[in-house]
């Protein structure tokens, strides 16, 4: 009889930070305590997927921390609502995991390189800062979430409205409640959790290889110059060499792999991924290290170095562990999606670098004015969409006589006059 679905975290200090990961790693110690860590994760992920598929307007309040397991509670939400008190990150790979809970699909599916250098690096992402990556479709203040709800609690949908009619109205409802947006450089503790302009550009230079080892080389190029990109190439190196060498590995080719399976694929995939790590040491020993030890200790990684990960070794993680059953989902409600390739509701975030390009390629002739105009057309004038609007022309396009062309766009036409 709802409605509408709203979750939101107990105590006002997180969403969800996470599962209880501690008792998983004291159980691992047997093939019988394994097998119930990969069932338990089991279950997240078919929670998980009933949220992906859901038939009614879904919205999941990021207010606080949301880690780890908040996150797949709340990314593959048609609405995702980031308040200043909002702190993002997929931190697994610092203990010795990859970016579960859906991280293969909506990692892969950011703009750019940006889920990739979020996977690797567990960089935090604060605030506004989760919209304009992609994370949060929706930015307000904490304040406002109690009217809001009381807003929506009141909405009456058409008994024969249809589910986009349905999440166009939440989505115009949420509006209402929307003010300016912060900067996303008023962040102290992130302050490279503003992905745009120039450390954007570095991002997509050093992050787009299909290896650890190349990512690192350049990162290291990067870190031979000066300035602000120079030091965060060098923080970022010191920070990838904490991670545990196998889950950056699978971690990377998970990425890489995610971006063409479904999102039901997805969450088998993920499962069976699980399953794996909780028969590696690498998962046990880091959070035994850093989450159990009193004081953290550093974690002794098996292997230790990138160079001692053997290919077959990561390859196995992609395949189905002896004795584990494939997953089965819950029964669709009527009216659900039941699987699909990208989002159905992405429409209701900020505008991806891909509907930018299609404008520029259509209309980028009558110039960056033009462009700007039908891109925040299309998305309803949304708050924030203009800054990023910006943000992508600056760094994709060219001038060219009156109009611009998306770079690429124009190199492939230098190469077909000569």
């Amino acid at each position: 009889m709802a409605n509408v679905i709203m979750l939101t975290g107990a105590g006002g200090k997180a969403l969800c930070a996470g599962g209880d990961v501690a008792q998983l790693a004291k159980q691992n110690g047997t093939k019988e305590g394994q097998k119930a860590s990969a069932d338990f994760f089991g279950l997240e992920y078919i929670l998980d997927h009933l949220i992906a598929t859901y038939s009614k307007p879904y919205i999941a309040v990021m207010d606080g921390i949301t880690m780890g397991g908040g996150v797949g509670l709340s990314v593959h939400a048609p609405f995702r609502i980031a308040t200043e008190k909002t702190t993002f990150a997929m931190p697994e790979t610092t203990i010795g995991f990859f970016p579960d809970v859906g991280g293969s699909f909506f990692l892969s599916r950011l703009d750019g390189e940006v889920g990739t250098y979020l996977a690797l690096t567990s960089e935090r992402l604060m605030g506004v800062q989760a919209m304009y990556a992609g994370i949060a479709t929706h930015y307000l203040d904490s304040s406002v979430l109690q009217p809001l709800t009381t807003r929506l609690s009141e909405l009456n949908f058409r008994d024969h409205a249809t589910r986009a009619e349905r999440n166009d109205l939440i989505n115009s409802t949420i509006a209402e409640f929307t003010t300016e947006l912060p900067s996303p450089d008023s962040y102290e503790k992130s302050k490279n959790g503003n992905i745009s302009g120039e450390l954007r550009e570095a991002v997509d230079r050093c992050f787009r290889f299909n290896t650890i080892a190349e990512i690192l080389e350049a990162l290291r190029t990067e870190a031979q110059g000066e300035g602000r990109i120079a030091e965060w190439a060098q923080a970022t190196v010191k920070t990838i060499a904490k991670r545990s060498p196998t889950s950056l590995k699978v971690t990377l080719k998970q990425l890489r792999l995610g971006k063409r399976w479904t999102i039901s694929e997805t969450f088998v995939r993920e499962h069976q991924m699980a399953a794996r790590f909780m028969e590696h040491p690498d998962f046990t020993e880091g959070v035994s290290a850093l989450l159990i030890n009193k004081p953290a200790t550093q974690p002794n990684w098996k292997p230790a170095l990138l160079e001692e990960v053997a290919d077959e070794e990561v390859d196995k993680f992609f395949t189905l562990p002896e004795g584990l059953e494939p997953m089965e989902f819950l029964e669709s409600l009527p009216g659900s999606t039941s699987d699909y390739h990208d989002y159905p509701h992405a429409i209701y975030g900020l505008p991806r670098e891909s509907v930018v390009e299609a404008v520029v390629r259509n209309i980028g002739r009558n110039g960056e004015k033009a462009v700007l105009k039908e891109v925040l057309n299309q998305c309803g004038n949304k708050v924030g969409a203009k800054e990023k609007v910006q943000d992508v022309l600056r760094r994709k396009t060219e001038k060219q006589g009156d109009g611009i062309v998306w770079k690429k766009q124009q190199q492939q036409q230098q190469r077909a006059s000569l």
